[in-house]
């Protein structure tokens, strides 16, 4: 008993004289291979969490985010987040990885996500950017809308004396898009009969000027 009072004794002196221990200032940001150009209602859109910035051999054996979305101009299905190449392939417990989606309130949506282990074969590391997690997003209307992080947070702990680690996570910019409805029917087919008349038209003038050069007759005009 004294020797376990006199360990926590230590830590506790040393978290409040040392301060915490500040190894490296990740980065979690949002991408898409979609962004930057119109989308239209009923895409599905590929949105990635990456992480980047954690300097080898700075490592996390926990990191939690959650992205908020517009529920009115997006949804994401549950079943389409899946884990990426920055979490390990085989997962020590599958309670380790969790992603979930949900509403919380106001017209905005999350999508919640976090890894945590207590393995020390399978801590985390990023210098360059990998992915977290990746879902998939279904347009539902037009507008603008935007992809942004709510909470997020990312730890290391030390097995001796125990305190955690503060990595100092950030996160970047929200991710926009502007979503264009689809061109009517009307106006596709439109603009089939005017392609059509124009190709026929074409077409028409081709072989009458062929003939008239063929039979070399005045009555036609100057041959072509």
């Amino acid at each position: 008993m004294g020797k376990f009072l006199s360990r926590f004794v230590f830590a506790l002196a040393l978290s409040v004289f040392s301060g915490p221990v500040v190894v490296a200032a990740p980065m979690l940001s949002l991408a898409s291979p979609q962004a930057g150009s119109p989308v239209n209602i009923g895409d599905t859109l590929s949105i990635r969490v990456e992480l980047s910035g954690l300097e080898s051999p700075a490592q996390l054996d926990m990191l939690a985010a959650a992205v908020h979305f517009p529920n009115s101009h997006v949804s994401v299905s549950e079943a389409s987040i899946v884990k990426g190449n920055l979490l390990p392939v085989n997962l020590d417990d599958p309670l380790d990885f969790q992603a979930s989606t949900s509403s919380i309130g106001g017209g905005i949506s999350q999508v919640d996500a976090f890894y945590g282990t207590f393995s020390d074969t399978h801590l985390l590391t990023a210098e360059t950017a990998k992915t977290f997690i990746e879902f998939e997003a279904t347009v539902l209307a037009e507008g603008d809308f935007t992809f942004s992080f709510g909470s997020f947070d990312a730890t290391r702990y030390q097995f001796s004396p125990g305190d955690p680690i503060e990595v100092g996570l950030v996160a970047g910019p929200g991710l926009s898009f502007n979503a264009v409805p689809e061109p009517a029917a009307w106006v596709l087919c439109a603009v089939g009969v005017v392609l059509a008349l124009f190709a026929h038209c074409r077409l028409s003038l081709r072989r009458k000027s062929a003939a008239c050069h063929h039979r070399h007759s005045r009555a036609c005009g100057n041959p072509v």
